[in-house]
């Protein structure tokens, strides 16, 4: 009887044990447990440093790594300082010194028409010196006297041809960069003075605007930090 009830126990256990088998989703429960724990193992191996049993004193038979990676800051930031060191200073333009200069001319020259349209009272015999004085007293621009007398005494039109080309020039100088040395300052203000001989002005409304773009001609080339 106890043996028939032991057979008829394991056939139970048997039948069990072949329908879990069967079964998908013991299966992917199985396999998924299997994949974990070998996953672990491997992380857990390489992570696990190796042990070295040394003595103090003693020489190590072959290359020890080391587990982590350490950073040598001292080095590091002198490599750093010395490649900044390696680039040098970099300059950038400074278009507001170029805005700036554009700013004077235009206000110098709304001066001239300005001084030139005073109405002055007939009886008075120096009109031109009144009115130089006042150019020269009220110019945004420093510049000779002769230079005011010029541009008191020009046409309407020849002032308006002026100011376009002065402020064309201008632009040119001041967007081919003017770096802060004498060389490259004497340059610009040489191909500014040949663009302005070339206009077909009076030789003193020439003189005048060569004398303009001089006096507003300067580096805008800045540190850049």
């Amino acid at each position: 009887m106890d043996l028939q009830r032991n057979t008829v126990g394991s056939k139970q256990i048997f039948k069990n044990f072949n329908w879990f088998m069967k079964n998908r989703r013991f299966q992917q429960v199985t396999i998924g447990i299997a994949i974990f724990i070998i996953i672990y193992a491997l992380i857990a191996t390489s992570l696990t440093p190796q042990k070295y049993n040394l003595h103090p004193n003693e020489y190590a038979t072959e290359d020890i790594i080391s587990p982590k990676d350490v950073i040598n800051e001292v080095a590091t930031n002198k490599k750093i300082e010395q490649a900044i060191a390696d680039v040098g200073e970099i300059y950038t333009p400074d278009r507001n010194i170029q805005k700036q200069a554009i700013d004077k001319a235009n206000s110098f020259f709304n001066k001239v028409l300005e001084v030139q349209a005073m109405q002055i009272s007939p009886d008075e015999k120096n009109k031109d010196e009144i009115k130089v004085n006042k150019l020269s007293s009220e110019s945004p621009i420093k510049l000779a006297k002769d230079d005011y007398i010029t541009a008191v005494q020009a046409s309407k039109d020849d002032i308006n041809s002026l100011r376009t080309r002065v402020i064309e020039y201008l632009n040119a100088a001041f967007e081919k960069n003017i770096n802060d040395n004498e060389n490259d300052l004497k340059e610009k203000k040489q191909d500014y003075s040949y663009a302005m001989s070339n206009l077909v002005l009076r030789k003193d409304l020439k003189d005048l605007g060569t004398n303009i773009g001089f006096m507003l001609i300067k580096p805008n080339m800045v540190l850049d930090i």
